[in-house]
């Protein structure tokens, strides 16, 4: 392995080993591999030089990939933090109803017409689009029974 070289061509071949790789492939991948590690070490270094301190810890290291690659790597002793699904509240889902119901109407009409409008377009009446005590919105059902009928 040269001594400017990160990863050496039988490491990346042991790497990729049902794949037969290109010397111009291999370069590329060397030559990236190498500025990969060239610019977290010098960010790395750089914060810890940012903390008055002469040794580079893995904390640097860590920042620098998180900051310059997205990277989060847990350090000993830390789990990953589990990223939690944001909670659909019910206005939200009322109000994608209430849309939903709007546009299979316009979409009803048009096809109804062979692609054409004639006249305007009303809007739902936001009264008939509440849900009733089932939790069901009547413009939905609706529409339900109208194509269990078609």
């Amino acid at each position: 392995m040269d001594d400017n070289q990160v990863i050496s061509k039988n490491e990346l071949q042991r790497l990729a080993d049902d794949t037969q790789l290109e010397e111009e492939v291999v370069e590329f991948l060397q030559e990236h591999a190498e500025t990969f590690v060239e610019s977290v070490t010098d960010f790395a270094c750089t914060l810890a030089k940012h903390r008055n301190s002469n040794k580079l810890e893995s904390c640097d290291i860590q920042l620098a990939l998180e900051q310059l690659w997205g990277m989060r790597v847990p350090c000993i002793g830390q789990t990953v933090p589990t990223l939690r699904k944001p909670s659909i509240l019910p206005a939200h889902t009322y109000r994608m109803q209430v849309i939903d119901s709007e546009q299979n109407l316009k979409g009803e009409r048009r096809s109804s017409s062979g692609g054409r409008v004639s006249g305007k377009i009303k809007k739902a009446d936001p009264k008939a689009n509440k849900p009733n005590k089932k939790g069901e919105i009547k413009a939905c059902k609706k529409e339900a029974n109208s194509e269990q009928v078609t």
